[in-house]
């Protein structure tokens, strides 16, 4: 189930399938009250996060952000190779290696390449937002 932060019809039926299963309830009633059966049955899952991880997290940011242009510019590079221009078939076999996009019709490479390209781009603007 995709994450989108909405309470419809999937999340509730999940929140219910949830009580049924993992809570032992007779009559699921999709509320997750706080201090309630669901809420403590849920809390039973979570981890709490090391406190080492986030220091090194940002520690790695530098290194993680010149990846990302590395491969921004790599599909960059994959994009000449798509429009005829010579010498870029490496670049392209990199990207197709990884993101399998060699078996799809021209426009829909290229529409693939736009789409990869935009989740670098993303990853960019989440580091420079830490």
């Amino acid at each position: 189930m995709k994450v989108d932060g909405l309470c419809y019809g999937k999340t509730l039926a999940a929140i219910r399938r949830f009580q049924k299963e993992a809570c032992g309830f007779k009559w699921p009633d999709g509320r997750i009250s706080p201090g309630g059966k669901t809420h403590a049955r849920l809390r039973e899952f979570f981890i709490p996060a090391n406190p080492y991880t986030m220091p090194r997290i940002y520690q790695m940011l530098p290194q993680a952000l010149l990846w990302i242009l590395a491969a921004k510019r790599v599909l960059g590079l994959a994009e000449l190779h798509l429009r005829g221009q010579q010498g870029f078939s490496k670049p392209f076999q990199l990207v197709d290696k990884y993101f399998h996009v060699g078996t799809l019709a021209p426009v829909q490479k290229s529409a693939s390449i736009i789409r990869i390209r935009d989740t670098f781009n993303n990853m960019e603007r989440c580091i420079g937002h830490s």
